[in-house]
């Protein structure tokens, strides 16, 4: 019970952690003037045409370092300069001289963001929880059974009717809630629990839950379910390890950035939450100070001179005694070639600069809980794979980088055909071994997805960055290979799919349920998909065929805020290869066409498309600067939908592209 009183201990400090920043702010202050400087230096050497590329470099990265802090502390508008500030430093290409008048403008802007006060600092924080559960259930020696297991682990517990729920769970740590009876109308009682600011986390007490139960259940905020015909003292263990961020309250993370205020900020920020914070101010350092340290989690910047962050994860995830620790990144990026890069060198999660303090506590307790899931038996004892829990969490975050990185997630739902008739005729251990077979050859083939026993004779595989095809020939393969060990059983699934702004995880595994409900429903040991009259090519939202990456750029921003998956294409002849023909091999939603194209401009390529029938499911928005009546009147007789004029702005594209694609 320890780590439960810790947990109720941080609260009373976090009312100081405003003042605390803004103390550190007023620390750090003249830094940030000094960075501030060397911009201005930048500025003057670049307007008298000997900018260096040491001076450069320099520049850039004192921009970077404002654009993670400044936001940090409150300065919000100047993060986002700083921002504008990197960008312009950035690369190798000349800065043209007419960048001058602008960059003055940003630098006095800059400057007196940073001499204003900051914004965001609320000190009005709520009050510390209580130490308390809430139990809802009708079995009245269930609640006295509970509360006395509460009572012994120094906990009160508020007993109160499913009928009656209302404010009782206010200030609780945790929620139980016992649905003998599932189905929606049990489940609509947990709004009113799950739907406050503060609402604890809620577990519900279940005779079984099948998947559909479960999905339905997490609609309405819960977190977990436990097996209603354990012992009360057990379940009451079991609430408190999985509901508790308290768990991991007095974890020690080491955070490791080579810009001091940042780390300053760490620390004021996860302190007073019960957090021992060990900071790392020199990657180079980083490595002595892990092995002394031994903290349950690591934070490590991006962007940092001689050592990377992605390089100290490679080294974390090559030694095996710190293999399995959680590693955050810190970062102003969001590219996707950055998330594939980190997400291969075995980065867990990301957390943006400026540090939100909201997101990064949320992002800290979900990895320590996946961590302390693990500890706490979240591995099949039989097959040595994650559990569902652990399989659904490791789901939910590979779906979220993939998608942030604007690609698919497949995920399938294998199911052994007549395990039951295989454990009579053989014995269980015959079944066993079935099982522990299945599981080896999805470890073999899926070494790099999410892999883990889904529930009895089920297990599950989540893939990302795949095409259809190339997924469901992966799953076909396993399939082929199990089926061909010649044991008492075979092996069916089910397979589902999903783009970035298309349903989530649990939409995705419903899916998949109802794939492997029709292969095993014509007959078992087959493969059925829920985009089985897919053809293998390949599909995106947003194709963009224009030349100019500057223009690109500007368009990605667009689609990423919509969270749209996107192909680029960079000239005509490309164009029409990749979008016309009989079986062209991708397919959009809409396309953005350049008017101007090399080797094929804007017009031919439409006219094609429409001499091949390619825009009836598809539209077509025109970028262009021409303005001529005859040209546009042209373009709208061969089947654009639309027109963006260039130069343009993000949310009037934004508002075209919602526009094209509600029709």
């Amino acid at each position: 019970m320890a780590a439960m009183e810790g947990a109720d201990d941080r609260g009373a400090p976090e009312a100081d952690v405003a003042r605390e920043m803004a103390e550190l702010w007023a620390a750090h202050r003249e830094r940030s003037f000094e960075r501030l400087k060397v911009l201005e230096d930048a500025a003057a050497e670049l307007a008298s045409g000997s900018l260096g590329d040491e001076l450069r470099a320099r520049a850039r990265t004192e921009a970077h370092k404002l654009r993670g802090s400044a936001g940090t502390y409150g300065f919000h508008r100047a993060g986002e300069i700083a921002g504008e500030l990197e960008d312009l430093f950035a690369g190798d290409e000349p800065i043209p001289i007419e960048r001058v008048p602008g960059l003055a403008g940003l630098l006095l802007a800059l400057r007196t963001e940073l001499e204003a006060e900051p914004e965001g600092f609320d000190e009005s924080l709520d009050a510390p929880a209580g130490r308390k559960a809430l139990v809802v259930t009708a079995d009245e020696i269930l609640a006295r059974s509970l509360a006395a297991a509460f009572r012994e682990r120094g906990m009160d517990a508020v007993i109160t009717q499913p009928d009656a729920v209302g404010g009782e769970g206010a200030g609780a740590v945790l929620a139980l809630v016992d649905l003998p009876d599932q189905g929606s109308s049990g489940y609509s009682i947990l709004s009113g629990i799950s739907g406050g600011r503060e609402a604890p986390p809620v577990l519900v007490l279940a005779e079984s839950s099948g998947l559909l139960d479960r999905v339905e259940a997490t609609r309405y905020g819960v977190s977990g379910f436990l097996n209603r015909a354990r012992d009360p003292a057990d379940l009451v263990d079991a609430a408190i390890r999985m509901a508790s961020p308290a768990a991991e309250a007095s974890a020690t993370l080491i955070a490791v950035d080579d810009d001091p205020s940042t780390l300053a900020a760490l620390r004021a920020l996860l302190e007073p939450r019960g957090y021992r914070v060990e900071t790392v101010d020199d990657p180079a350092a980083f490595w002595e100070r892990l092995e002394s340290v031994a903290p349950e989690l690591a934070i490590v910047d991006f962007d940092m001179p001689r050592i990377s962050g992605i390089d100290l994860c490679q080294a974390v995830r090559s030694d095996p005694a710190w293999a399995g620790l959680p590693v955050l990144m810190l970062t102003a990026y969001r590219d996707s070639e950055l998330l594939r890069r980190a997400y291969a060198a075995g980065v867990d999660d990301f957390v943006s600069k400026p540090i939100i303090e909201d997101e990064l506590v949320a992002r800290i307790r979900n990895r320590l809980g996946r961590a302390l899931a693990v500890e706490h038996g979240a591995r099949d004892e039989l097959t040595g794979l994650a559990g569902r829990r652990a399989a659904l969490t490791d789901l939910r975050e590979a779906s979220e980088l993939a998608f942030e990185a604007g690609e698919r997630i497949a995920i399938a739902l294998f199911d052994v055909d007549g395990l039951a008739r295989a454990n009579r005729a053989s014995g269980l251990a015959a079944g066993d071994e079935i099982l522990r077979g299945t599981a080896e050859v999805l470890v073999e083939r899926f070494a790099e997805d999410v892999v883990g026993r889904w529930d009895g004779d089920e297990f599950i595989v989540g893939m990302t960055g795949m095409s259809t095809p190339d997924a469901t020939r992966r799953v076909g393969a396993a399939i082929q290979q199990m089926n061909g060990t010649g044991t008492a059983a075979t092996v069916s699934a089910g397979i589902a799919f999903a783009s970035p702004g298309q349903p989530e995880v649990e939409g995705v595994l419903v899916a998949a349920e109802e794939a492997l409900a029709e292969a095993k429903g014509a007959g078992g040991g087959r493969l059925a998909s829920s985009e089985s009259g897919e053809s293998a090519e390949e599909r995106v939202d947003v194709v963009i065929v224009e030349d100019d990456d500057s223009v690109v750029d500007v368009l990605r921003l667009a689609l990423e805020s919509l969270s749209l998956t996107s192909r680029r294409l960079a000239d005509g002849a490309e164009a029409v290869a990749a979008l016309a023909g009989e079986s062209p091999p991708l397919r959009s939603r809409v396309i953005l066409l350049d008017w101007d194209l090399p080797g094929l401009d804007g017009l031919s390529i439409l006219r094609r498309l429409a001499e091949d029938g390619r825009l009836g499911s598809t539209r077509v928005i025109m970028l262009t600067a021409r303005t001529s009546e005859d040209e546009t009147v042209k373009a709208l007789e061969l089947g654009a939908d639309d027109f963006v004029p260039k130069p343009f702005s993000v949310p009037v594209l934004v508002e075209r592209l919602r526009r094209a694609l509600d029709r």
